[in-house]
């Protein structure tokens, strides 16, 4: 079992145990209703401001991190942080001795979600509200491209359309502090063709990127795990001792009609928001029959495997293509070919920031792979037209641990 998280259904980490809440702040007050709302109790706040110590919070006292060390044994209490500087309290804490820390946002990701699932479970009725409907979402970004294209101050129409887990939020989040850019936010079919022949005369270019596969989908997975957007919320395996990423991982695929398991049990909830919304490639693997189906179809050219990036010009396009594993080397000529010489890339969405950072890793070195869905993987078109056999044989050989005997 790869386990997921140290919070499960039944809430075990928070029993038998005296809870201090880390971030005696807005933060703190969110993780405080949150653990209320399970009848979880605490005993006090912390805070590293020393203004607050030996005052009250929300009817309870805060006190100094020394002196949680000099009032409870290490071993009895648990810190619940509750703070948006998680990872230097974490570190602090750490340095400090203690070993039951939960961050914050792996609670709020997990409470929150126990909370909806419970609601959910009682009253299958339960209005969904964070969840939009995929017909919104689209017309959303519809109306976004829309106004970019059409009132853009610059004569250039410059668009992302990048699969997901390809830096996208690193590339739209360097780019835009330089020029008007649009992101379709993984949705090739956000494009309308029409638009080309209404503005003639500006040029649009197209920014997408490709990943070798197997770490496209971990990376997406984990994602809907970090963030729990009711993607797995009402599915056991995401709760019981913690979650096991590997029974998951496997129903993930079959959600995405990637593998066959008739064994499969995944929700009803899940079926209908996955399944249906058949418009969203969560996988790179359908995110090219997308694009060259409503943007432009790349599959008519070659591409240059050994520089990891190519430019395809048309009438109607300038569309710059590049390995994400190469982008390090590549910056250079996507932003000189911008017209953006001497500028740095900004990271954005990193993985290492998220409370599952940790989890990649395991799973990269633990995950169960089939024989059947690694050769499907890799006999994909888009990667097959994008990737050399050398870089193909490189990709197969880094999974072959993982491969079920």
């Amino acid at each position: 079992m790869i386990q997921i998280s140290k919070i499960d259904d039944k809430l075990t980490i928070y029993q038998q145990k005296q809870i201090i809440i880390f971030g005696a702040s807005k933060g703190g007050i969110n993780t405080l209703n949150l653990l209320q709302y399970f009848g979880i109790p605490i005993a006090a706040f912390s805070d590293n401001n020393s203004r607050k110590w030996g005052t009250t919070f929300y009817g309870y006292p805060v006190i100094s991190p020394s002196e949680i060390e000099k009032q409870y044994d290490k071993n009895q209490v648990l810190i619940q942080i509750g703070s948006a500087y998680e990872r230097e309290i974490y570190q602090q804490l750490k340095t400090l001795g203690f070993s039951n820390v939960i961050l914050y946002t792996e609670a709020y990701c997990r409470l929150s979600n126990l909370k909806y699932r419970n609601l959910y479970l009682n009253n299958p009725v339960f209005p969904l509200l964070r969840y939009k409907t995929d017909h919104a979402h689209k017309s959303t970004i519809q109306d976004a491209v829309y106004q970019h294209f059409m009132f853009s101050p610059s004569n250039n129409f410059v668009a992302i359309c990048m699969p997901p887990k390809t830096g996208d939020y690193t590339i739209m989040n360097t780019l835009s502090k330089h020029i008007d850019l649009c992101n379709l936010w993984h949705r090739p079919d956000t494009f309308d063709k029409n638009l080309l022949s209404i503005a003639p005369d500006k040029k649009t270019k197209i920014i997408t990127a490709v990943r070798e596969p197997i770490s496209q989908n971990i990376s997406m997975f984990l994602q809907h795990i970090d963030k729990a957007d009711f993607y797995f919320f009402d599915i056991p395996e995401f709760w019981e001792n913690g979650g096991d990423a590997q029974k998951l991982f496997e129903i993930w695929l079959d959600m995405n009609h990637y593998t066959s398991n008739p064994n499969a049990a995944y929700s009803k909830y899940a079926h209908n928001t996955i399944i249906e919304n058949t418009q969203y490639p969560f996988m790179i693997q359908q995110f090219f029959p997308k694009f060259n189906l409503h943007i432009h179809d790349l599959s008519q050219y070659s591409f240059h495997k050994e520089k990891g990036y190519s430019i395809y010009k048309t009438e109607q396009y300038d569309i710059f293509v590049f390995q994400i594993e190469k982008l390090n080397h590549i910056k250079k000529y996507l932003f000189d070919w911008l017209g953006l010489p001497n500028i740095e890339l900004e990271n954005g969405n990193v993985a290492a920031e998220k409370w599952c950072s940790g989890l990649y890793d395991t799973i990269k070195n633990n995950l169960s792979l089939s024989e059947e869905y690694i050769e499907k993987c890799y006999n994909e078109p888009y990667v097959k037209q994008f990737y050399s056999d050398t870089d193909i044989e490189k990709f197969k050989s880094k999974w072959q641990k993982n491969i079920i005997h």
